[in-house]
This record gives structure tokens, C-alpha cells and sequence, in this order.
């Protein structure tokens, strides 16, 4: 059993409310105009299992970087673009579970990912203006201060590594 799957499991036996996110795809069938109720009544579904909901973002139309097959009415359909949209809530870890079953058996949902988060991450800051990099550099040199180290890049293992311990299912 793999570490992260031990650490879900452990996290469902605590009954501590943690701060999860629910990412997911909608079949880009759903017409434009009826994209929001979509994203409401999933809303609803999360709530449904006792979740409070903390913050969200209304779909937006993407295109997928590779095609998603999902059975449709009976059909196998391949999907190139999707409504994409997210939901931050806190919720008891035994609700996961329930929640992850409604999102499995939901034919709107073309993929969902649920997440352990925390309640800050949802806003993106902005960066402070750091004029132009020349003039700055000179600035510092000229001070007799050391240049900063700029930070060296993680590998792709690395970045699939943490990706994994955020996963839940």
C-alpha cells in the first residue's frame, strides 16, 4: 500500500474537517447557457456531503491537452475541450468518500480530482514590481550587497512526487 493511500486512510479515521478542493471537467455537450446551473447543482452535491463550501470559480471553457473518452448515452465520445471549474470546502474526511462515489457516477463530469489544501492557496498574488532587472542588478552591485541566488528549478520528478502527496483520489 502506497504511503499516500495510508495517510487518506488515516486522515478518514481523524474527524477533524480539513480544507479540500474538487477540481473537475464538464462534457462540453452541456449548452453554454446552462454551464452555471451545472456547476451550482455540483455544488450542491458537495454540499450534500456536508461540505462548506469556502470558495469557487464558474467554468470556463478550455481546451484539453489531450482527448478524454467517456460513454455518453450509450456512446463512446472523445472529448478535445471542457468546461473546467473548481470548488474549495471544508469538510469532514469521512464525507470524502461519499463525495468521490457522486462525482464518479455523474454523467455531466467528464474528470474531477479532489485535493487536501489550504484555505489560503485560493487567491493568486500578485508579484510585487520589481522595475527593470538590469537597472536593479546595477542597484544592489553598486551597494555592495550580494545578488540574490535565483532559485533552481525542481524536476519533473520532484514536481510529480508533491503532486502525488496532494492527490486523494
Amino acid at each position: 500500500m502506497a504511503n499516500t493511500e495510508k495517510e487518506n486512510m488515516e486522515d478518514e479515521k481523524e474527524s477533524n474537517p480539513r480544507i479540500y478542493e474538487l477540481g473537475f471537467l464538464l462534457v462540453p455537450t452541456i449548452d453554454e447557457n446552462a454551464v452555471s446551473g451545472e456547476a451550482s447543482r455540483i455544488k450542491g452535491v458537495v454540499e450534500s456531503c456536508g461540505a462548506l463550501l469556502i470558495s469557487d470559480e464558474n467554468p470556463k471553457s478550455i481546451t484539453l491537452a489531450y482527448s478524454i473518452d467517456k460513454r455518453v448515452s450509450g456512446k463512446r465520445k472523445s472529448f478535445t475541450n471542457a468546461y473546467f471549474a473548481w470548488i474549495k470546502f471544508h469538510a469532514d474526511p469521512s464525507h470524502i468518500a461519499t463525495l468521490k462515489k457522486n462525482m464518479e457516477g455523474d454523467q455531466s463530469v467528464l474528470r474531477f480530482l479532489i485535493i487536501k489544501t489550504v484555505k489560503e492557496s485560493t487567491l493568486i498574488q500578485k508579484r510585487p514590481f520589481m522595475g527593470i532587472r538590469g537597472k536593479k542588478k546595477e542597484a544592489t552591485e553598486t551597494k555592495g550587497e550580494k545578488p540574490k541566488v535565483e532559485a533552481i528549478p525542481a524536476s519533473e520528478a520532484e514536481l510529480d512526487k508533491t503532486i502525488e502527496e496532494l492527490v486523494i483520489y
